[in-house]
């Protein structure tokens, strides 16, 4: 079973810690899809100076036991939106969640170079077109934010706000009603690679937290 936590902060593998929307009174997010995000948002960041974040909801017309169909927009969405822009990389999370729709949903984010995408309505529009081609569902749009390399608060604001996408809420498997096929995968996520020569991932100026109990952990807060 994925491990999840509901701490109110999320660990990194390198120790550094950011804060995240989860607490006692809100679902617990998973952490392998909080790994996943902030390794795919630092990988576009070592290759892009500022990494446009475009948020997104998918709907359906009706439900289906498996994701192929949003597997499939992502494979189309990128190779236009990577035609369109002329860039060799594109990012990319989606989640998908049953409650109390009759059909599942999911909870997307695309990671674009900033350099060349400063607004979301391409980008929309590109993804609305191929979704009314062989969905027919709505495609909701949820806001943008950018990522300038380095700013560790940037960062932080944006992990926070991405970090709803892992909620454990709505990603149950099982049989029957609102729950996910045990085979049906919670989320689909991109590869793209670090670039580590290029990419400023830690503020320097950052200090640990002076807790003992948090003396070997870095947090980086959301605030100015």
């Amino acid at each position: 079973m994925p491990y999840s936590t509901n701490t109110g902060f999320f660990k990194t593998k390198d120790g550094r810690c950011w804060e995240v929307n989860t607490g006692p009174n809100l679902s617990p997010l998973y952490t392998d899809i909080l790994q996943r995000l902030v390794g795919q948002l630092e990988a576009m960041e070592s290759h892009y100076a500022r990494v446009f974040c475009f948020r997104f909801d998918l709907h359906l017309t009706e439900y289906t036991d498996n994701s192929t169909t949003v597997s499939r927009l992502f494979s189309l969405v990128v190779q236009a939106l990577k035609r369109r822009y002329k860039t060799p990389n594109i990012g990319y999370l989606w989640v998908r969640e049953h409650e109390k729709a009759k059909q599942q949903h999911y909870h997307c984010v695309l990671l674009l170079d900033g350099s060349k995408v400063n607004h979301f309505h391409t980008t929309q529009t590109t993804i609305d077109d191929y979704w009314a081609a062989f969905e027919g569902g709505h495609v909701q749009g949820c806001g943008f934010k950018v990522l300038p390399r380095g700013s560790s608060h940037a960062k932080a604001e944006i992990i926070y706000w991405l970090s709803y996408l892992a909620k454990v809420r709505g990603k149950a498997s099982g049989r029957g009603k609102r729950y996910r096929p045990s085979q049906t995968k919670r989320y689909g996520v991109s590869r793209v690679k670090i670039k580590a020569k290029n990419c400023a991932l830690e503020n320097k100026k950052e200090k640990p937290h002076t807790d003992d109990i948090f003396a070997s952990l870095t947090f980086v807060g959301r605030g100015s």
